[in-house]
């Protein structure tokens, strides 16, 4: 029914005569007597039937909807939303609740503070729907607090009789009526047909097995669960033994006993299904009235699993804690230890009797014990589940021990009580490691700290990790100057030498365990400075190379006062040949010639013999003078490097009587007479060995250049091998290796395969300003021949 908000409506029956009943007062207007007829007309109706005559009028329609035969108590009313009071029977709906209309209007929210709070938002929303016009008639059901503190459910429908020009409810008509039997009536039958909805649904939707057996087990029924399980039709399984298809373990009995009244039996079987499977279930059997069985089987299969698996961890926990090679205790609340396996009673010498009487905090020594707020923060509930702490423990004889506590405090459901696990383990053995580690470290720290020795400590790349003191004291540069750098940028390293120290470090990546060098470095104000290298690589567990540490030694002044010795000892040496040359070798010429002269006199056997001490003397004078030669090379002294190679083969070859040839590709002369001098001695050296220990037949001098600054001196000789090791060196294979030093050189041995030995000594070329260039083209070869 919709509504004009130009136009009230009011319901109207034709049967009723009412009216004139409040026009005769005069006092009202036409309006207000057709509702107040209104009212009277519906009231009136107790004694009419649930279909009264108000079913007449259309518009009466949700009224009589509403009106519940059989329900004395029931009062309409009128309210205006204007004045917000009731205009009609206000007293008599006050008073169907104990209460006068004066009473109700004094409380804080009126009406709505009699309404149960769990009904009230939704009164409230059917009154705000009425109120807006989204709705003709509303009806609710509801609780109301009567005076005596009884709640009275009660059925309240309203509709509007007058709407503003906003379509506004500004006067409506409510029937209220008390409907507490009915509700509680209804609310118990509604009770029991869902209990049994529930039962129905229960015995046919059950997952498991429902059977009804007589006293001979024959099945009376069966629910669909059972027969989904088994795979039979209820007529299949009707009057057969409920042991076709339930086994049950009954142990050494061979047939079930009927259970007692209302006695429950539980056991275990199987079910026995149509296509031959079978799978463990639980048996229930109760006994009902009339000589009948109830038999429930439930799958126990994930059952079953769930306790095999908790026994195998129950075993598993029950070995860790027995075969635990770390001490265990468990304890409750109190601290107080309930239980200890045998490791922790062999760590500290206790019997179980003694650890069981004592609390976790007494198995702790004094001097490194947790504090008492470190227990009761354990077996708080709210605190973390496991904590670690290092302790000492105490043993029985009094030594104490370090060990590694792992506590876990596991609470009951409750929260209020539970136990705890305290795992000890023996660190003694790592707590001493640890502490030498300490000391070799502090003492490692100190040995480099004050090591005269320049200590670096580079990564793969080459950049600078670390420098102790001693770098910073000899090169001028600080730590901060130094690390993070390569040692190619740092300025370390003398631009000549960078090829050879990158050449180190590559040596040591390719497996090398030790390179060792005499290498140039220059300080932060440019000085030279002569070091010996040495390059370790670090390794970690997988031996894998990690990085360098390169120490390096100063011996500028030991190489100078060395360079200053060799001199001396070449002018000794070349004094000593000049004596030779001019003392013996003057006398033994002058013997010569009396010999000689001699020999002219005499005849038969003394000339002879004459004859042979003249031959005797002339190859004295002839080894005194080569001897002479060698310790005064004259010929070295006014040549270059390579001439002098060249009269060396010579000599070779006149005075030893073997082949030797002499091959250079040199396009620069080295005419620096120290390095000429150094390089003659290596080569003089090295044949004079050859020739002593390897017997050979051919001995090979080369001299080439290699780029810019670098030349390479090789002597092969095709004579016995020996041992090329280092450490194996004679002292003749030391004082070439120390000449080579001097010069700046790289010096190496080798017996290659085919037999024989080859020395190659690669020496840095002197810069441009300190010697002349080659007058020999590029890449010319010359070749020196007897």
């Amino acid at each position: 029914m919709s509504l004009n908000p130009q136009q009230n409506y009011i319901l109207r029956d034709p049967h009723d005569r009412v009216e004139g009943v409040f026009a005769a007062k005069g006092e009202l207007s036409e309006m207000d007597l057709e509702e107040r007829n209104l009212v009277h007309k519906i009231e009136r109706r107790n004694g009419y039937s649930a279909r009264s005559a108000l079913l007449d009028s259309q518009d009466s329609e949700p009224l009589c909807n509403a009106w519940i035969d059989g329900i004395e108590d029931r009062v309409a009313y009128i309210y205006d939303f204007e004045s917000q009071q009731l205009i009609e029977n206000g007293e008599r709906l006050a008073g169907l609740y104990g209460y006068a209309s004066e009473e109700i209007q004094s409380l804080p929210e009126g009406w709505d503070s009699l309404v149960h709070p769990d009904d009230l938002e939704r009164v409230r929303l059917g009154r705000e729907t009425l109120t807006r016009g989204q709705a003709e008639t509303v009806t609710v059901q509801m609780r109301v607090a009567c005076r005596d503190g009884r709640w009275e459910w009660i059925q309240h429908d309203w509709r509007a009789l007058r709407r503003n020009s906003q379509g506004e409810m500004t006067r409506a008509i409510g029937f209220v009526q008390v409907i507490t039997p009915l509700a509680l009536s209804t609310q118990a039958l509604r009770n029991e047909a869902s209990l049994n909805a529930l039962c129905r649904t229960l015995v046919e939707e059950w997952v498991d097995g429902i059977f009804l057996v007589d006293e001979q087990w024959r099945i009376l029924f069966a629910n669909q669960g059972a027969l989904d399980t088994l795979g039979y039709t209820q007529a299949e399984l009707h009057g057969r033994s409920i042991k076709h298809v339930v086994q049950m373990d009954l142990g050494k009995k061979k047939e079930p006993t009927l259970p007692k009244t209302c006695q429950k039996v539980t056991i275990r079987g199987s079910h026995l299904q149509k296509d031959g499977g079978k799978h463990k279930v639980e048996v229930v059997l109760r006994r009902l009235p009339g000589e009948r069985v109830l038999v429930t089987t439930r799958d126990i299969r994930e059952q079953l699993a769930a306790e095999e698996f908790t026994r195998r961890q129950a075993a598993y926990y029950r070995g860790l804690f027995e075969n635990n090679p770390s001490g265990v205790a468990v304890f409750d609340t109190t601290l107080q230890i309930t239980k200890v396996n045998s490791a922790l009673r062999y760590m500290l010498g206790y019997t179980d009797k003694q650890l069981i009487q004592m609390r976790i905090p007494d198995l702790l020594d004094g001097q490194n014990r947790p504090e008492e707020d470190f227990w009761k923060q354990v077996v708080e509930a709210n605190s973390k589940p496991r904590r670690e702490i290092e302790i000492t423990l105490k043993r029985r004889e009094g030594k104490s021990l370090y060990a590694h506590a792992a506590v876990t405090f596991l609470p009951d459901t409750a929260h209020e009580s539970g136990q705890g696990i305290i795992i000890f383990t023996d660190i003694s053995a790592r707590r001493q490691a640890e502490q030498e580690l300490k000391r070799q470290s502090q003492l490692n720290d100190t040995l480099v700290r004050e090591s005269a020795a320049m200590i670096g400590l580079v990564d793969l790349q080459g950049h600078i990790q670390k420098v102790n003191p001693a770098v910073e004291k000899i090169s001028g540069y600080s730590a901060k100057e130094l690390v993070g750098k390569t040692i190619w940028e740092s300025g370390l390293v003398d631009t000549e030498e960078l090829p050879r120290a990158r050449e180190r470090l590559k040596k040591l990546i390719e497996g090398a365990p030790r390179v060792t060098a005499i290498s140039r470095a220059r300080t932060k104000s440019g000085d030279l400075r002569i070091i010996q290298v040495h390059n370790t690589a670090t390794r970690n567990a997988d031996q894998q190379i990690e990085g360098f540490i390169i120490t390096a030694i100063d011996i500028t002044e030991q190489q100078r006062l060395q360079h200053h010795l060799m001199e001396a000892i070449e002018q000794e040496q070349a004094r000593i040949g000049h004596d030779l040359h001019d003392g013996v070798g003057q006398l033994l010429t002058g013997i010569g010639a009396l010999v000689e002269m001699l020999q002219l006199r005499l005849k038969g056997t003394e000339e002879s013999e004459a004859a042979r001490i003249h031959e005797l003397v002339r190859q004295a004078i002839q080894q005194v003078r080569q001897l002479s030669r060698n310790m005064s090379p004259t010929a070295i002294q006014h040549r270059d490097l390579a001439a002098s190679l060249e009269l060396l083969a010579d000599t070779v070859r006149t005075s030893f009587r073997r082949e030797c040839t002499f091959i250079t590709e040199m396009e620069v002369k080295v005419t620096d007479s120290s390095i000429s001098s150094h390089l003659f001695r290596i080569a003089q050296e090295s044949i004079n060995n050859a020739i002593r220990h390897g017997n050979p037949t051919h001995i090979e001098i080369s001299l080439r250049q290699e780029g810019p600054t670098q030349a390479v001196m090789e002597i092969y000789n095709d004579g016995r091998a020996f041992d090329c090791r280092p450490g194996f060196e004679g002292i003749g294979l030391r004082v070439m290796h120390y000449r080579a030093s001097l010069i700046h050189a790289d010096f190496s041995v080798n017996c290659p395969p085919e037999g024989g030995v080859r020395i190659t000594c690669k020496f840095p070329l002197p810069s441009e300003e300190g010697s002349p260039q080659a007058t020999t083209k590029p890449n010319q070869k010359q070749k020196y021949k007897p």
